[in-house]
């Protein structure tokens, strides 16, 4: 990556970047802190940057502009990886004012997806499931912590029922199963295992609830929970075969 050289003809190009695409004059904040440093020692404030291009400002220097405050709120949106609170953001009260809405009413002119169970919620479900997420990836587990431990590490589960009917609904939404579920399917994929071989056996018999317990290792009570969502043994030895 070629690294920008930080001279007279970059700020001015900068500045003619921003007048056009943005049609308004370039203000402070459209400036990173080395270049408002350069623009103070070269050309001493941005106002006297303003006369250097012939411009006459229409706003006081503390003046911000509109796609200033939803840009800022989209890059804080990316980095909490949710829809910000007001208390996130500290310009949140001049956005309302500005913009004559309420934060939910920012938060949709910035055109960031945010759900709200009603009026009066403050944690989306965005929030929520996001959130949710980034316990279950630290946790370095098959399947979602416990209750307690993801209202531990953030998560507000308070709100998890106003958005979902069951916790199966959430977990499923999420595509992560419960430490039930997860054990389930390693016992499902450890008798996907078990049929295969024996299907594959040299000798050719027949499969039996017997000789599944005796290459899974599994229990006979589990085999039998397991072939019968495939309406019995027969079945299922058909279904993993033709798998």
């Amino acid at each position: 990556m070629t690294k920008k050289i930080l001279d007279k003809n970059y700020i001015l190009s900068k500045y003619d970047i921003i007048k056009t695409n943005k049609h308004r004059l370039p203000v402070s904040l459209d400036f990173t802190k080395a270049e408002n440093d350069f623009i103070r020692t070269n050309f001493q404030s941005i106002e006297k940057l303003y006369v250097y291009f012939g411009d006459q400002p229409t706003h006081g220097n503390v003046w911000i502009p509109d796609d200033i405050y939803i840009t800022e709120i989209q890059q804080l949106a990316q980095e909490l990886g949710y829809p910000p609170h007001s208390v996130d953001y500290p310009r949140s009260a001049s956005a309302i004012h500005r913009f004559k809405r309420d934060w939910k009413g920012v938060l949709e002119i910035a055109c960031i997806k945010a759900t709200f169970c009603s009026a009066q919620s403050r944690v989306s479900k965005e929030e929520i499931l996001y959130k949710s997420r980034q316990v279950f990836e630290n946790s370095n587990m098959n399947y979602l912590p416990a209750w307690k431990e993801l209202k531990r590490l953030g998560v507000p589960v308070a709100s998890i029922y106003l958005y979902w009917n069951k916790v199966e609904d959430y977990r499923k939404e999420l595509g992560i199963p419960s430490r039930a579920e997860w054990e389930w399917q390693v016992r499902s994929a450890c008798l996907e295992d078990a049929t295969i071989k024996l299907i594959n056996a040299s000798d050719n018999c027949p499969i039996t609830i017997k000789s599944l317990v005796n290459q899974s290792r599994l229990k006979r009570w589990e085999i039998a929970r397991i072939i019968k969502q495939y309406g019995g043994l027969n079945k299922y030895i058909t279904a993993i075969s033709n798998k």
